[in-house]
Parts: structure tokens; sequence; C-alpha cells
């Protein structure tokens, strides 16, 4: 839970940092930062919420659309686990950033435009949640699971 907090905490303040001082915003470098730690800031307050609100042990009904969809979201952790893959990819585009700027560096101010970098942070943000699947499949026709008490039983 401190985890969470820590993470939400210094993450923010890196976000204002960087905000407040105007020639760090100039910056392409210092955007890719202002995004991962917008992402790291979202990691942060889920593993907080996620570890604040457990599972209550209630027994779900299937076809409850509010059941189905805190089986899907809450209790499998997707968002989470979501945007841990969004800031892993965010990191892999910082360093291809940071290798363009050190390799290529008379390059690197027109591959890596404020433009350029908009489109990399939303594919970092879309890209793994296109590619996590939210439901269960059962092989019959793709019926979605329940998880009721840490344990998937099919719809």
């Amino acid at each position: 839970m401190w985890t969470g907090l820590f993470g939400l905490c210094s993450n923010l303040f890196v976000i204002v940092v960087i905000v407040a001082y105007r020639p760090m915003r100039e910056r392409v470098t210092n955007l890719y930062l202002i995004n991962q730690s917008m992402i790291d800031a979202s990691v942060a307050t889920f593993l907080f919420l996620t570890t604040l609100l457990q599972d209550d042990k209630r027994q779900l009904t299937p076809g409850r659309w509010s059941d189905e969809a805190l089986c899907r979201l809450w209790f499998t952790k997707m968002p989470l686990w979501g945007l841990l893959v969004s800031s892993t990819y965010s990191l892999v585009s910082l360093t291809l950033e940071r290798f363009l700027a050190v390799v290529y560096p008379l390059r690197h101010r027109a591959w890596c435009s404020r433009r350029t970098v908009s489109s990399i942070k939303l594919v970092n943000l879309t890209l793994p949640n296109d590619v996590q699947s939210i439901s269960r499949g059962s092989g019959d026709g793709g019926h979605a699971f329940l998880l009721i008490g840490g344990e998937y039983v099919k719809k």
C-alpha cells in the first residue's frame, strides 16, 4: 500500500517540476519523461487501490453486468497489467529516442518532433490494452468465465 502512495507522490512531483520549469518543457526527451511519469502514477494509483480494496468474497451473479465488469476488470487487475505493459513500451520508446540522439544527432531533430512523440505516446497507451484480452475464452463459442473465490467458473 505504501509503495503505491510513494510511487504516486514521486511521479506527480516529477510531472510538476517538468511542467513548472519552462526550459524543461521544450525538450522532446522531457515529453517522454512526462508520459512515463503519468503512466507510472496511474500504475501506482491502481496498485494502491487494488491493495486497499481487496476481494470481499461475495457471491457474484453470472449475467449481471456489474458483476461481469467487476470480475473482468477489477479481480483480474487488467488495468494494472495493461498500464505496466504501457510503461514498458514507454521506456523502450524513450530508450530508442535517446539512442537516436546519441548515434544520429543531426537526424534526431527531424525524426523526433513533437508530433512523432505524440503519436508514439498514443501507441504506447493503446497497443498494450488492444493486445491484452479482457475475457477468458472457453473454447466453445468464446463464453466468458467469472472469477469466483479465486477460481474461474464457466458462465
